[in-house]
């Protein structure tokens, strides 16, 4: 008895090690695509309404989106949550966001794998009335 209890512990513990640190990657995956959906809605934003700007010479067209704003914009939001801003596309149509984050392994340090590096895309239209 005392034989299988040696043979089987190890790999209980391992099993239940990769649980745990693929639960923590899921998790931590489902963050990181909140942050490069929300610093890409956060850029999407950024419409230039006023009626004299260089943006919008004609008081009667609808509102542009101001890429350089929008880019700053992407870049500080996904900055200040903790994410590696991979690259920032904006134009008149749309906003891609893509983020980057290392994530530290528990359980699986012992197999030498200390983190995962993860990345996500978000993807937002900016919304003119």
């Amino acid at each position: 008895m005392t034989v299988w209890y040696v043979a089987i512990m190890p790999a209980f513990l391992l099993l239940i090690g990769l649980a745990l640190d693929g639960g923590h990657l899921f998790v931590v995956r489902t963050e990181i695509q909140a942050v490069a959906d929300g610093a890409a809605r956060a850029a999407a934003s950024q419409l230039d309404t006023s009626t004299g700007s260089p943006l919008r010479a004609d008081p009667t067209s609808p509102a542009r989106l101001d890429t350089a704003a929008a880019d700053r914009l992407a870049r500080a939001y996904a900055t200040s949550q903790g994410a590696t801003v991979l690259s920032v596309k904006v134009d008149q149509q749309h906003v891609e966001v893509d983020v980057g984050r290392d994530v530290p392994t528990v359980f699986l340090r012992i197999a030498h794998r200390y983190s995962f590096w993860m990345e996500a895309r978000g993807v937002a239209h900016p919304r003119r009335n």
